[in-house]
């Protein structure tokens, strides 16, 4: 089953380079400039799209421990200008980014996934209630 979650690039490359192969700039009477500078704004495109699936898999691995150890390290060197509410904002913040998502039961016809489900997402909400 496919990764619905999954960022998937704008354009393929191999897909890339056969639409925007010189014939195909010829039959659309597109410019060979435009046509390089469409190559290189997917690319870019696709870059960044590859930079975002790494960071989304980087957050998910990411234990609470290294959250904090990275917060730590970052409020001591790039934003040492940063007074204590403020850093401790940036904590709080980057904590319930952190938490999972609350999930949903709907469609469910089970009482015990819906009870479950309903407990959990309560569970999450005391717990970002606490961190402020």
């Amino acid at each position: 089953m496919k990764d619905m979650n999954k960022i998937q690039p704008i354009v393929p490359d191999e897909v890339l380079e056969e639409w925007l192969s010189e014939s195909n700039a010829v039959q659309y009477e597109t410019p060979m400039t435009e046509i390089e500078e469409l190559k290189e704004q997917i690319k870019v495109l696709n870059a960044k799209v590859s930079l975002l699936e790494e960071i989304e898999k980087k957050k998910q691995s990411q234990t609470l421990y290294t959250l904090i150890e990275d917060w730590w390290s970052d409020v001591f060197t790039t934003h040492s200008s940063w007074d204590m509410e403020t850093s401790i904002d940036s904590l709080v913040e980057q904590i319930k980014n952190w938490l999972p998502k609350e999930q949903s039961a709907a469609g469910s016809q089970n009482a015990y996934v819906e009870c479950t489900v309903e407990g959990f997402n309560d569970c999450l909400n005391k717990i970002k209630r606490k961190l402020r």
